[in-house]
């Protein structure tokens, strides 16, 4: 009864919806309606933490069952602080993990580490709190894992603030460039650090502090990929304990002032709908991208005399093109038709339905899409009411794909590094998409026998990952996305037997039903597109 009182307090409109569904059998619909009603109160997470986190854990360790043989060594550092903090943070290890041993910092890390004989090294602040459950997840880890590192989620419970959990994906370093993944949520091997500290005579010097401790996790993070747990082990006095400085939203290098900015040929399909378009574009004319761009409209049989009007003074403007595709709607058929026409290197696909909120939109996608390993770049895309509609798909949400924090504020919440920060996605939308024409075309283009208008982005990101480029997202570029207004939701008739075929094809190509996509959680529920802990 605790999420029904949770989300009627919260939430009461949509708890009663959620209730009303419940009663004409939707239960699907009605678990998820009522767990984002009751998210949506401060004691949802302390409430989940108590009922379903154990569980989380448990079944994690059930399936990682430890190999054969001693279980690892573990030392935890205390780093100094106030008596009673130090005290409770000490408590907590002593209940948490009784076989460890606590190793007293010294004056250096350099110091401190060759005095350290363990198998994993755990570094806390002294207020922070380990959780029941992380000794039987250490046992289960590999003897051969490859990682130097580990990390795991965690929970801030400051003093007189919500409790808030931070959930995190497989390690990125473009995500982990801008939001500090490790801090004292992590575990690193003593022998790496030392090996880091000798090649870093400058760090060795360093007194033990948080500070220095994040530096050198960094370091081992930047020489070998750290090892994410999905579990929440540690709960944190403060939200900003771990914060190194520094820290930045789009990491990508910035093109200096003598280099050559690479073409992009903008591509906007549709289908009379002329306000829209004229909206479009007179967006576009607020562009401030220092490359060479075209835009190309591809005419889908608009038939309206104000659309060929519009056609007629777009007609005129310079890098402007018109390009006649009659027939029946086939994005993906109509994509790879501008592909094959366009002038420049890159395309950009964009909606006729999207609306840029700055002119420098283009120029911090293409900071990205202009790297060697990346595929796809896709905009953060905001509702009107400026809530979230697109920051990226996760494979698997709804047994397909689903977009990542929709309806949430962007940058806000306890969920904010999943909205408010740059980082690698399994796809982006099409509705504006970013890629060079030759990873376009190698990886053979949208798929228009299977996808014509549903998922062909999600497969054509798929497929340029599978190839070895990875896709992201830029949240510095920020759209207004007027959702299928130009054609509508509503599926009737052939629409939905078309778009049930086509689901069924990206279920069976990509396995989504059961599918983890590694940029996601399995700690969020894969009925809902917002940031829902799983129950």
């Amino acid at each position: 009864m605790a999420p029904i009182r949770l989300a009627l307090r919260a939430a009461p409109g949509l708890a009663l919806r959620a209730l009303a569904a419940r009663m004409r059998g939707q239960r699907v619909r009605a678990r998820r309606l009522l767990g984002e009603a009751a998210a949506r109160h401060p004691e949802y997470y302390p409430w989940w933490a108590a009922t379903h986190g154990p569980a989380t854990i448990a079944a994690w360790c059930a399936a990682h069952p430890p190999e054969e043989g001693s279980p690892p060594r573990v030392a935890v550092i205390v780093l100094p602080g106030a008596a009673a903090d130090q005290a409770a943070t000490r408590s907590s290890v002593a209940a948490v993990l009784p076989d460890a041993s606590l190793a007293e910092p010294g004056q250096t890390l350099g110091t401190t580490l060759p005095a350290i004989a363990a198998d994993w090294l755990v570094v806390l602040r002294a207020g922070d709190r380990l959780i029941p459950g992380l000794a039987q997840v250490l046992a289960g880890l590999p003897r051969s894992l490859p990682a130097d590192l580990i990390y795991w989620d965690h929970a801030v419970e400051a003093p007189g603030a919500p409790a808030d959990p931070v959930i995190k994906p497989d390690w990125d370093p473009l995500l982990a460039s801008a939001c500090e993944l490790l801090g004292g949520a992590a575990a690193l091997r003593p022998d790496a650090a030392r090996a880091e500290l000798d090649r870093q005579p400058a760090l060795a010097a360093e007194p033990v502090t948080a500070l220095a401790c994040g530096r050198l996790q960094a370091a081992l993070a930047a020489s070998s990929p750290p090892c994410h747990v999905p579990l929440i082990l540690t709960r944190m006095a403060s939200a900003a304990a771990w914060c190194l400085p520094g820290k930045r939203g789009s990491p990508a290098p910035e093109p200096t002032a003598a280099e050559v900015w690479p073409g992009v040929s903008i591509i906007v399909p549709t289908r009379d709908q002329a306000g829209l378009l004229a909206q479009c574009v007179a967006g576009l004319d607020g562009l401030a991208y220092p490359g060479p761009v075209e835009l190309m409209v591809i005419d889908n049989g608009s038939s309206e005399p104000e659309t060929h009007a519009l056609f007629d003074r777009l007609a005129q403007r310079p890098r402007t093109r018109i390009l006649s595709a009659p027939g029946s709607f086939n994005f993906a058929a109509l994509m790879n038709r501008a592909a094959d026409d366009a002038r420049e290197p890159f395309l950009c696909l964009l909606n006729n339905d999207v609306v840029p909120l700055d002119g420098g939109w283009l120029a911090a996608m293409m900071r990205h899409a202009r790297e060697p390993g990346v595929g796809a770049v896709g905009a953060r895309l905001l509702y009107p009411d400026r809530t979230v509609q697109h920051v990226g798909v996760a494979v698997g949400i709804g047994g397909a794909a689903g977009h990542v924090a929709k309806g949430a504020r962007p940058g806000a919440g306890p969920f904010a590094l999943w909205h408010g920060a740059t980082r690698r996605v399994s796809a982006v939308t099409a509705a504006c998409l970013l890629v060079e024409g030759a990873r376009y075309r190698a990886v053979g283009g949208m798929d228009a026998a299977a996808f014509a208008v549903d998922f062909n982005d999600v497969d054509l990101c798929l497929r340029l990952d599978r190839a070895g480029w990875q896709n992201r997202v830029v949240v510095e570029a920020t759209l207004v996305h007027y959702e299928s207004r130009s054609r509508g939701h509503r599926r009737t008739g052939p629409a939905l037997a078309r778009f049930e075929a086509e689901l069924a094809e990206l279920r069976q190509r990509w396995e989504t039903a059961t599918a983890l996509d590694p940029w996601h959680s399995p700690l969020f529920s894969r009925e809902s597109e917002q940031c829902l802990l799983r129950c």
